[in-house]
């Protein structure tokens, strides 16, 4: 008579620890690798672009310089992804022929006079060189074109535009869009104003 062989159910159990092991970790792996996806597809797309005038608009009420460049930066208080932009602030104030700069923080109607309070505000009113204006309701921002924080326009002391856009090249992230604000500062008036995408937040987000 054949024998039958019965399975040992300490290696049945521990097979199946080891599939469930597998499947564990190559769920794991996915998720990992569509999360970090995710985030950079995030963080590397821009957010609505602007037009900005061709010539300041004479109804704003921020002040242009007519002897050097004049620089603004539109920021949301609240836009975590801004510290980067501040950064870049921080670098174009401080070098040679700075341009007159301004740090412009809209702020939404209907909102208590704490709500710009935060990290970014005490940050920018502690670069160097660099005004800081509170926008309420928006108004500035309209006018220059501006929709997503970290939106910067720089014109010419004759009143024309330079350039308009980011000054990072990723929400959060250092980059190349600075430079080339700077080398446009420098050069002056060119043929056309350089025009670069913004990574941020939306302005009109509470």
């Amino acid at each position: 008579m054949k024998a039958t062989t019965v399975p040992d159910d300490s290696r049945v159990r521990g097979g199946r620890r080891q599939g469930l092991l597998r499947a564990l970790l190559a769920a794991w792996g996915v998720a990992v690798v569509g999360t970090t996806t995710a985030v950079w597809c995030y963080k590397s797309t821009p957010g609505p672009a602007g037009h900005a005038p061709d010539h300041w608009p004479a109804e704003s009420r921020i002040a242009r310089s007519t002897t050097r460049n004049s620089l603004l930066v539109f920021l949301h208080p609240k836009c975590p992804c801004s510290s980067a932009t501040l950064d870049e602030v921080r670098r174009v104030a401080g070098a040679a022929e700075a341009p007159a700069t301004t740090v412009v923080f809209v702020i939404p109607e209907g909102v208590d006079e704490t709500w710009c309070d935060g990290a970014l505000f005490g940050c920018a009113i502690g670069i160097p060189g660099v005004g800081v204006f509170e926008d309420r309701g928006g108004r500035e921002a309209a006018l220059f074109g501006a929709r997503t924080s970290g939106h910067a326009v720089a014109y010419a002391p004759g009143g024309s535009l330079l350039f308009c856009g980011g000054l990072t090249t990723a929400r959060g992230h250092v980059g190349a869009s600075a430079a080339a604000l700077g080398a446009i500062l420098r050069d002056g008036e060119g043929a056309r104003p350089i025009v670069a995408p913004v990574f941020g937040c939306s302005l009109e987000d509470r």
